[in-house]
């Protein structure tokens, strides 16, 4: 059953449903890192001391008829990748000069806040550990 979007203030927890198995969560968590590595899209993204996983993309804007001659570049990203804490979109509208995609014009500015934010909350670098391991406990690997 459908049933249309509902904002709601609480000061309770709602319970969550899980919708991804955690074998599934973990290789997407792999894949967002590795991008954020040598020779990926979203190396820019990267932040010293911590692990961060992050997706960039780029965009024609729409206009009526079509897509006119600007660009949209963004990066979304989560960290640390050890015990996600943060996650943050940087979305760049009609960058000026020839870079425009979002590896180039949003991911530094992702790395840029993301550290900040990371060190304003005192989240200890996790650079050092293994990647996010969730065990299989459940029946859904």
């Amino acid at each position: 059953m459908n049933r249309p979007l509902s904002i709601l203030k609480t000061e309770t927890v709602v319970p969550g449903k899980q919708v991804a198995s955690r074998e599934n969560t973990r290789k997407v968590l792999n894949m967002l890192e590795s991008v954020t590595q040598e020779g990926g899209s979203a190396r820019r993204a990267a932040v010293d001391g911590y692990r961060v996983g992050a997706k960039t993309g780029t965009a024609k804007v729409a206009v009526a008829g079509g897509y006119g001659d600007e660009y949209i570049g963004y990066t979304a990203g989560i960290a640390p990748l050890s015990d996600p804490r943060i996650a943050m979109v940087v979305v760049i509208n009609e960058p000026q000069g020839d870079k425009y995609y979002g590896g180039q014009v949003a991911a530094p500015v992702f790395s840029d806040v993301m550290k900040s934010a990371l060190q304003i909350l005192n989240i200890a670098p996790d650079a050092q550990q293994p990647l996010l391991q969730i065990a299989k406990t459940d029946n859904q690997s």
